[in-house]
Protein backbone atom coordinates (compact mmCIF):
# COMPACT_ATOMS: atom_id res chain seq x y z
CA UNK A 1 0.00 0.00 0.00
CA UNK A 2 1.17 3.50 -0.44
CA UNK A 3 2.00 4.93 2.53
CA UNK A 4 4.20 8.00 3.46
CA UNK A 5 5.77 7.85 7.07
CA UNK A 6 8.85 9.37 8.16
CA UNK A 7 11.76 7.42 9.93
CA UNK A 8 15.27 6.44 10.38
CA UNK A 9 16.93 3.48 9.02
CA UNK A 10 21.09 1.52 9.85
CA UNK A 11 23.01 -0.07 7.11
CA UNK A 12 25.71 -2.51 8.18
CA UNK A 13 27.79 1.01 8.89
CA UNK A 14 25.94 1.49 12.01
CA UNK A 15 24.95 5.32 10.90
CA UNK A 16 21.23 5.99 11.12
CA UNK A 17 20.21 7.82 8.42
CA UNK A 18 16.51 9.98 8.21
CA UNK A 19 14.20 8.35 5.40
CA UNK A 20 10.17 8.55 4.34
CA UNK A 21 8.50 5.37 3.25
CA UNK A 22 6.75 5.16 -0.35
CA UNK A 23 5.27 1.85 0.62
CA UNK A 24 4.83 -1.00 2.85
CA UNK A 25 3.52 -4.67 2.44
CA UNK A 26 3.78 -7.69 5.09
CA UNK A 27 6.78 -8.30 1.73
CA UNK A 28 8.94 -5.48 1.50
CA UNK A 29 9.12 -1.87 2.08
CA UNK A 30 10.21 0.97 -0.10
CA UNK A 31 12.07 4.07 1.23
CA UNK A 32 13.41 7.51 -0.26
CA UNK A 33 16.57 7.98 1.50
CA UNK A 34 19.47 10.08 1.72
CA UNK A 35 22.49 7.09 1.47
CA UNK A 36 22.57 3.86 -0.13
CA UNK A 37 23.17 0.46 0.72
CA UNK A 38 23.74 -2.58 -1.51
CA UNK A 39 21.72 -5.24 -2.29
CA UNK A 40 21.56 -7.78 -0.15
CA UNK A 41 23.14 -5.58 2.91
CA UNK A 42 21.32 -5.93 6.21
CA UNK A 43 19.06 -2.92 7.20
CA UNK A 44 17.35 -2.44 10.54
CA UNK A 45 14.41 0.47 9.98
CA UNK A 46 12.43 2.42 12.79
CA UNK A 47 8.90 3.96 11.03
CA UNK A 48 7.25 6.39 13.05
CA UNK A 49 3.69 4.41 13.80
CA UNK A 50 5.35 1.12 12.84
CA UNK A 51 8.29 0.78 15.34
CA UNK A 52 11.10 -1.67 14.23
CA UNK A 53 11.44 -3.81 11.12
CA UNK A 54 14.37 -5.27 9.37
CA UNK A 55 15.07 -7.13 6.09
CA UNK A 56 17.77 -6.76 3.37
CA UNK A 57 18.08 -4.10 0.23
CA UNK A 58 16.68 -5.70 -2.37
CA UNK A 59 16.42 -2.75 -4.97
CA UNK A 60 18.82 0.21 -5.38
CA UNK A 61 17.55 3.17 -7.84
CA UNK A 62 18.21 6.88 -7.78
CA UNK A 63 16.68 8.04 -4.46
CA UNK A 64 15.22 4.82 -2.93
CA UNK A 65 15.58 1.47 -2.11
CA UNK A 66 13.68 -1.75 -1.15
CA UNK A 67 14.09 -3.78 1.70
CA UNK A 68 12.69 -7.09 1.73
CA UNK A 69 11.37 -7.70 5.17
CA UNK A 70 12.26 -10.77 7.61
CA UNK A 71 9.10 -10.85 9.74
CA UNK A 72 8.69 -13.66 12.32
CA UNK A 73 4.44 -14.69 11.95
CA UNK A 74 3.96 -12.99 15.20
CA UNK A 75 5.53 -9.47 14.04
CA UNK A 76 3.78 -10.21 10.72
CA UNK A 77 0.40 -10.23 12.22
CA UNK A 78 1.26 -6.90 14.06
CA UNK A 79 2.13 -5.19 10.89
CA UNK A 80 -0.69 -6.72 9.41
CA UNK A 81 -3.44 -4.90 12.00
CA UNK A 82 -1.15 -1.44 11.89
CA UNK A 83 -1.40 -1.07 8.83
CA UNK A 84 -4.61 -1.76 8.48
CA UNK A 85 -5.33 0.77 11.23
CA UNK A 86 -3.36 3.32 9.17
CA UNK A 87 -5.77 2.48 6.12
CA UNK A 88 -8.69 3.12 7.86
CA UNK A 89 -7.51 5.75 9.86
CA UNK A 90 -5.92 7.84 7.29
CA UNK A 91 -6.84 11.33 6.55
CA UNK A 92 -6.58 13.24 3.19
Amino acid sequence: MKLTLPGRYMLSDHREHSCWTINISLAGITVLEQQKGHIGERVVLNIEQIGRLEGTIARNFDAWFAVSLQLSPSKCEQLKEILTWLVNHRTH
